[in-house]
């Protein structure tokens, strides 16, 4: 059992939190994105201390929150979608740009290491997955 003893501030945030959640599975959103959601909403509210921030604030958010604490571009792009939404179900429809990720992967084995583990590897299967 998780016991939450902070207090949020502001007009009834905690309604904008149970309706928020009932915004995201009218949209479709399975339960564990939802959870998701919750916690990083929770997150930028207790932040900006009002449940109707402004884009002043969201930009405070994304600059001190977000970008100081050097979270990877996925989880700071999740972040984004998230506060879209909430945005949206206020009626707020903000845009924010999403972060370009990388889309290279690192080179980290050279062409012996790539075939010492074919010379390794004795199952057909495991082989055929390598391939």
């Amino acid at each position: 059992m998780r016991t939450n003893w902070k207090i949020i501030t502001g007009n009834g945030s905690d309604l904008n939190l149970k309706r928020y959640s009932r915004f995201l599975e009218e949209k479709g959103f399975r339960e564990r994105t939802i959870e998701s959601y919750l916690s990083n909403i929770e997150r930028y509210l207790e932040f900006v201390r009002t449940d109707r921030p402004t884009q002043k604030e969201l930009d405070e958010f994304r600059d001190k929150f977000l970008f100081d604490r050097h979270l990877a571009r996925s989880t700071i792009n999740n972040y984004y979608c998230t506060i879209m939404q909430y945005h949206k179900m206020l009626g707020n429809d903000i845009k924010i740009p999403l972060l370009k990720t990388n889309d290279h992967l690192p080179l980290y084995f050279d062409e012996d290491d790539v075939n010492r583990i074919f010379i390794a590897c004795h199952n057909l299967k495991h082989y055929a997955m390598l391939q």
